[in-house]
């Protein structure tokens, strides 16, 4: 009864902030054609009589654009993706905020400033969910049964360009909105869409190992400011600025999930379907089945649910998670990334906690065209199963937030022990929107991939058992020998 009285309470102080975090387009500038076509989006804050709040908090202005690299002649062949040059096919004037205020009006704050006025600063913790109080793992259940369940103030698309305009004026307007955690979905679906590009001799054909959030440099930058955001975005609605993120902390557990219970992250049953207060009513949205259409140009509507969210850990996939031995030979790895920073990679740290390096040579395992292992990060969505295998869709099931929330606890780890800087990350060479002052697609308004390839600290937020150096105490020592074998066989190591 305690329980119940408790979510009733906290549903009813759960607020729709004036002015909550985003990282897309919001609806004043999607609304309506003649905003479109102007193709800007400087919004006047509630309360402010200048675009952007004027001087002292932002102005309009053009986005600058941070392509090095990606338009080389290599790259015309994928000019008809809607990301290259993002966000210059939807808009070329935005609100350019005076740090560190933040969003797409500047009403917003970085990370890890807060106050009316981004004066405020903080350090929070994110902790093992399954160390948390009953209250603490309550609210955070009840924030995204919350999310869930009410509409975004920000729209996403569900029509390419090419499907909205002729020429270059738009003609239709596509964009939808949705519950704000399947906006969340989209985001991360829209990111790991695979890149169009075109062919003389067959047309227009998908590019299966060049994503824009995944396969490249920016995996880990990228997802680091995706948990980043839906933080903030907790933090807004649930008025808690101290709200962190828990992780799972999934290495070494063998063949058993031990949130896959009805008390955490719901249980199955023999079907996969969840079994849990939380979330037993989920479905899930954007599947790997919801690509571009080339004929009409449709992507993924949000609005559209599709079955139940399914899972099945220790399946016929994946039946073990990774090792603590895979984990320290991982983070023994002092390469950032190797060239050509993409899934063919040996003995890059990047590659090898995204799935795609074996965790005993380094050598990339990724081969064009077959299924074959994945190793950490891809390993635990195999393990799960269902809908955490469908990598665009994987999102749909909040047992996501957790093992990335644990992926970023490994990345700060390895940032500290090597004394990680921007330096150390790509700054030209790497796929289209993957070196280092690229802009991450979809976030609006711009972030670069360097900008979030910081520590922790930079982000106003700590982990309970992560020392300075990056150590924790249970943690083994480094895997020296294993990766000086690693070493000899790799030829090249990125440093600019």
């Amino acid at each position: 009864m305690k329980e119940v009285y408790l979510k009733l309470v906290l549903v009813s102080t759960l607020c729709l902030c004036s002015h909550l975090v985003s990282a897309q387009f919001p609806s004043v500038c999607t609304d309506s054609l003649e905003v479109l076509n102007s193709a800007e989006c400087c919004p006047i804050p509630e309360g402010y009589t200048e675009q952007c709040g004027g001087e002292g908090r932002g102005v309009c202005g053009a986005v600058i654009a941070n392509d090095e690299g990606d338009f080389t002649p290599s790259y015309t062949i994928y000019e008809f993706d809607d990301r290259m040059a993002w966000p210059s096919r939807f808009f070329n004037r935005t609100c350019q905020c005076e740090y560190p205020f933040w969003g797409p009006s500047c009403t917003d704050c970085w990370w890890g400033y807060y106050g009316d006025e981004c004066t405020e600063t903080r350090m929070n913790i994110r902790k093992n969910i399954k160390s948390l109080s009953s209250e603490a793992l309550l609210n955070f259940q009840t924030y995204l049964n919350w999310l869930k369940g009410n509409i975004s103030d920000h729209s996403v698309m569900v029509t390419t360009l090419s499907g909205m305009k002729v020429g270059d004026e738009y003609v239709s307007n596509r964009f939808v909105h949705t519950n704000r955690y399947d906006y969340w979905v989209w985001m991360h679906y829209y990111g790991n869409m695979p890149t169009l590009y075109y062919a003389e001799d067959k047309g227009k054909l998908f590019r299966e190992d060049m994503m824009w959030n995944h396969h490249g440099a920016n995996f880990l930058p990228w997802h680091r400011a995706f948990i980043l955001y839906i933080e903030r975005e907790i933090q807004r609605i649930s008025g808690d600025d101290s709200f962190a993120m828990p992780f799972w902390e999934w290495e070494g557990l063998g063949t058993t999930c031990d949130v896959c219970t009805p008390e955490y992250m719901g249980a199955s049953d023999e079907n996969g379907a969840l079994i849990s207060e939380h979330f037993h009513k989920w479905g899930h949205v954007c599947s790997e089945s919801a690509t571009y259409d080339l004929t009409d140009y449709d992507i993924c509507d949000p609005t559209k649910h599709n079955n139940q969210i399914a899972r099945f850990p220790s399946n016929d996939i994946e039946q073990e998670l990774p090792t603590v031995s895979d984990l320290t030979f991982t983070l023994s790895i002092p390469n950032y990334d190797t060239p050509n920073f993409d899934v063919y990679s040996n003995c890059s740290f990047r590659n090898v906690l995204g799935g795609n390096g074996n965790t005993s040579s380094g050598d990339a395992m990724y081969i064009e065209g077959i299924t074959p292992r994945r190793y950490m990060h891809g390993q635990v969505h195999r393990f799960l199963g269902g809908v955490m295998n469908d990598i665009p869709s994987s999102f749909s099931d909040p047992i996501f937030i957790g093992h990335h929330g644990y992926l970023d606890r490994l990345i700060e780890k390895w940032m500290r022990r090597w004394n990680a800087t921007d330096e150390m990350y790509p700054f030209e060479g790497a796929n289209i929107g993957h070196n280092r002052f690229a802009y991450q697609v979809p976030w609006f308004p711009v972030i670069t991939n360097g900008e979030t390839f910081k520590t922790s600290y930079d982000f106003g937020y700590d982990f309970d058992d992560v020392d300075e150096y990056g150590m924790s105490p249970d943690d083994m020592d480094i895997d020296a020998k294993s990766y000086a074998e690693c070493f000899n066989k790799e030829s090249i190591m990125y440093y600019v």
